[in-house]
């Protein structure tokens, strides 16, 4: 047992020496989706774990069987192990989805559910974000695809998004921006559709910096005058000196642009007056 532990620390890889132990109580011959559910490892990082306990001695290849699974495969594999919560999340998908899932379908969610290994709850925010960005998008009554809510859980597992936590709060972040987007952009001459990437990156930026709605569409009119039509460029570079000088409302711009007491006019200084002395 010790030149077992001697070589597990000589590999210095977590990953490793946790599937050693997933395979010392589950037996030599692993089955990989059950094995990445347990774990939450990907196929990638299961693959690579293995290779590594291959490279030590503590694994032979022919231990880890092909990952290739088609959709019945994967209705066969969750009637067979009793995974209720997957069988849950096919028909949570074809209810809100308002289809029988195909065997491409079934593909794409079991890739979630197994080699993704993101958990139940997850996914089925997962299914709620995809289906209101596909609304917002592409109108009211459109649908996404399972290829495209794979794809997001590919999205999601890259930015670490893989417990509920995580997940509720990028859920918040994408119902704030929404919230910003349907306010805004018409104040801003956009209606009909949704913001390009690149106006998206932008109006991130200038909440970012703390700006109000109106200071914003301050900068987009002045933009206007100068330019004849909104250049996203120059309204960021207005945005970018109010930023440096900390004026984020519009109220901190007009008191900042104000003239000073000594320059301004005589006429200026006693039309305060005016209401007193008028007949």
């Amino acid at each position: 047992m010790s030149a077992v532990v001697d070589k597990l620390l000589a590999l210095a890889n977590p990953d490793a020496a946790l599937l050693y132990l997933y395979v010392s109580k589950h037996g030599a011959n692993i089955d990989p989706f059950p094995a990445m559910k347990t774990l939450r490892f990907t196929e990638a990082r299961l693959k690579t774990a293995h290779t590594a306990l291959v490279g030590a001695g503590l694994a032979v290849m022919a231990n880890l069987p092909p990952f290739s699974q088609s959709g019945g495969d994967a209705i066969e594999l969750s009637q067979r192990d009793g995974e209720s919560g997957f069988q849950m999340l096919v028909e949570e998908c074809q209810r809100r989805l308002q289809k029988i899932l195909s065997t491409n379908d079934m593909q794409a969610l079991s890739d979630i559910y197994h080699q993704m290994a993101l958990p139940e709850d997850v996914i089925v925010l997962l299914l709620s974000y995809c289906m209101e960005e596909t609304r917002v998008k592409n109108g009211p009554t459109r649908l996404p695809t399972m290829g495209q809510i794979r794809r997001e859980a590919a999205n999601w597992l890259a930015l670490g998004i893989d417990c509920t936590a995580a997940a509720e709060a990028y859920l918040a972040a994408a119902t704030e921006k929404r919230s910003i987007y349907s306010r805004l952009l018409p104040r801003l001459g956009i209606t009909g559709r949704h913001p390009l990437k690149t106006e998206q990156e932008y109006l991130s930026r200038w909440y970012s910096w703390g700006f109000s709605d109106d200071a914003i569409v301050l900068a987009y009119e002045r933009t206007l005058l100068k330019k004849q039509s909104m250049s996203w460029s120059y309204c960021n570079a207005i945005l970018r000196n109010w930023e440096k000088k900390k004026l984020f409302t519009l109220a901190a711009v007009e008191e900042a642009e104000r003239p000073a007491a000594a320059d301004r006019t005589v006429e200026e200084d006693i039309s305060w007056m005016r209401e007193f002395i008028s007949p």
